[in-house]
């Protein structure tokens, strides 16, 4: 899905008063500089940068990892390129360097914006709508388990009570079956709340504890 290059959604501005010449000052921000005077005269155009080699593997593979945790394939590829880019991006940067439809990517956008991993960006004088994603993995991971909580185990739990509850309120109710119901409902009754309270720790303890894991492991052998 590659195409080995990526559009970096770096916008230049061709001012009249510097000929063809493209101005630097505008690469980076985006927002006027003090070259752009005359906005009716201005020609918005885009960089283009090779993917490095561990650039296209880090998002290969970022795609294949999210396959196997059940999220889009294509999804997870425009995250991973999120993650690693250091301008927000916008669909057609996003097109153009996966080489995937415009239709795939703004569904993809919806999700990443549903899952909390990105967020809109906005630039005067530019129409576009850019996209910029969490960096701190610690938040990203925070927010990626989160969602899957409220997607995956929420229901989970509420499945499991159902299901115990007619097993438990039937005439012909297996009790083998009302224990391993029972037992897996108890387990996340209590793993919900550790995880809560985990989460509201501030991050310093989480990544001390961390540490002191590894060291733990290292010791033990």
């Amino acid at each position: 899905m590659l195409s080995g290059s990526i559009v970096t959604a770096i916008t230049a501005v061709r001012d009249p008063n510097h000929g063809s010449g493209i101005i630097d000052c505008c690469k980076v921000s985006r927002v006027a500089c003090k070259f752009r005077k005359n906005r009716m005269n201005e020609t918005f155009s885009t960089f283009v940068m090779d993917l490095t080699p561990a650039t296209e593997k880090f998002v290969a593979w970022w795609g294949e990892m999210g396959s196997k945790w059940g999220v889009n394939r294509t999804v997870a590829e425009i995250h991973a390129l999120f993650y690693l880019s250091r301008d927000p991006l916008n669909a057609e940067d996003i097109a153009a360097g996966l080489s995937i439809s415009r239709s795939n990517v703004s569904a993809s956008l919806h999700e990443l914006q549903n899952w909390g991993l990105i967020s809109p960006v906005h630039f005067r004088g530019d129409r576009k709508q850019y996209y910029e994603a969490i960096k701190d993995p610690w938040e990203m991971f925070r927010v990626i388990l989160d969602e899957r909580k409220r997607r995956e185990i929420n229901p989970t739990v509420t499945t499991l009570r159902a299901c115990l509850a007619e097993v438990t309120e039937s005439t012909q109710g297996d009790l083998y079956i009302q224990e391993r119901l029972r037992t897996m409902l108890e387990f996340f009754e209590v793993m919900i709340p550790m995880y809560d309270a985990l989460r509201r720790l501030p991050r310093g303890p989480i990544q001390n504890l961390a540490r002191l894991t590894a060291k733990i492991r290292e010791v033990i052998g």
